[in-house]
């Protein structure tokens, strides 16, 4: 991967929450391309977006539609051939990705290379409003290592996966993780991370961003 290290020895990180349009997969990827714009030109070297974002979250029962899977997917390679000319910025975009019988909440890592991998969610939460468990199915249903997307097979990992750049190395949970007692991002650290990325798309309740912010404060440290 084509990533400098800046005179200081810092990395510049970005996480992004454009504008989404449910189902409109057109309308998010070119306000996907507008945040990478802007990331390019700010010198952002690893850019996270939220869970789902080419399709928006709440899809609801439009995620069992072929032609949304289909045009998701479509879109994350069309997205894929715009990194082509971005050669210092890796970015994380979130999408449902149809494997087998089977509907995963993934996110994929895209740089100047193409498509470098797929990360799906590990829990899936199905109590007060979210019923996700009704669309997608766990990491741990995955019985594959790579998926075929735009002629070349992308590796799938269920267990967690590094990435290794020159600096530095990070690793991918998605939202319900986090909350979890053990968060694949412990796992992740112990296995050499430096970043840790959490794409999410939660909802807003009353006392609900104090308790996310410790949540996140404490598993940084």
């Amino acid at each position: 991967m084509h990533m400098h290290i800046n005179d200081f020895g810092f990395v510049r990180v970005a996480a992004a929450s454009p504008t989404l349009r449910v189902a409109d997969c057109d309308f998010n990827t070119a306000e996907i391309k507008s945040v990478i714009e802007r990331a390019a030109r700010e010198e952002v070297q690893l850019l996270c977006f939220p869970e789902l974002c080419i399709t928006a979250y709440s899809c609801g029962d439009l995620f069992f539609q072929e032609a949304l899977q289909r045009k998701a997917v479509a879109s994350l390679t069309e997205l894929a051939a715009f990194m082509k000319a971005k050669p210092s910025l890796i970015v994380i975009v979130g999408l449902p990705l149809h494997i087998k019988n089977s509907l995963f909440n993934m996110a994929a890592v895209i740089s100047s290379e193409g498509i470098l991998g797929f990360v799906p969610k590990t829990n899936i939460p199905n109590d007060r409003e979210f019923y996700e468990k009704r669309w997608f199915a766990p990491a741990a249903d995955l019985s594959v290592f790579s998926v075929e997307i735009g002629g070349g097979d992308v590796p799938v990992s269920s267990e967690g996966m590094i990435y290794r750049t020159p600096f530095p190395n990070f690793g991918i949970e998605i939202c319900e993780d986090l909350w979890m007692p053990v968060p694949p991002s412990s796992k992740l650290a112990l296995q050499g991370a430096d970043v840790l990325f959490n794409l999410s798309a939660s909802n807003e309740l009353v006392g609900k961003n104090r308790y996310r912010k410790s949540l996140v404060l404490q598993q940084s440290g």
